[in-house]
């Protein structure tokens, strides 16, 4: 587990069970909550625009009362309090570690980059439960995951670092232990840009 020294938390993406307008009701609460307890502003952090209009009611609130921006703001600008990130992509989750410096993200789950591997990693809590993110990875797999971790330094790209990667990937495939999510949430966890977290992805489903 990395060490982290804020809090964290997030919400599963667990439709339809979990409704997206109380999903995003949990996360505002938490943000908010945090946001006074520091004594600074939060920041809504979206793939786009479009939520801060035509997305769920808490998430348009809170776009329309506390600062807002997006993947694609030209000039991101650096921050140092909560943040909460809506619905992000793992490219959107590194920017979010960037705006937060240190402070506490809540991530609303986007199930089709799934983060629970990233919740284990820094221990998170779970707003849909309130507890924090059991870790059930196992010794051999957290040494197969730092592993991983170790040889990313180019991104996984084609080379030395792809090749004892996919080795280790494949030896967990064969040993039943490859699970995509819990890995590329885990190289999120520890800074890894979006780009090489997703290069690291289809090194994963050429084994599968």
């Amino acid at each position: 587990m990395s060490d982290v020294s804020y809090a964290t938390a997030w919400v599963p993406d667990e439709a339809p069970l979990t409704a997206p307008d109380d999903a995003a009701q949990l996360a505002v609460d938490w943000v908010l909550e945090e946001a006074q307890r520091c004594g600074v502003e939060p920041l809504l952090l979206t793939p786009d625009k479009s939520p801060w209009t035509m997305g769920v009611a808490p998430i348009t609130w809170f776009a329309s009362n506390y600062p807002a921006t997006t993947a694609r703001a030209r000039n991101p600008r650096s921050g140092s309090g909560p943040v909460l990130v809506y619905l992000p992509d793992y490219k959107l989750m590194g920017m979010a570690a960037d705006y937060a410096q240190g402070s506490s993200p809540v991530e609303v789950e986007h199930r089709m980059d799934p983060l629970i591997g990233w919740a284990m990693e820094v221990g998170a809590r779970n707003l849909l439960i309130n507890e924090s993110t059991v870790d059930t990875r196992t010794a051999s797999e957290l040494t197969d995951l730092e592993f991983i971790h170790a040889n990313g330094n180019n991104g996984w790209a084609r080379g030395f670092g792809q090749d004892r990667a996919r080795d280790t990937l494949r030896e967990m495939r064969d040993q039943g232990r490859l699970d995509r999510a819990t890995v590329l949430g885990c190289m999120v966890a520890k800074r890894h840009s979006g780009e090489s977290i997703y290069q690291l992805a289809k090194t994963i489903d050429a084994l599968q």
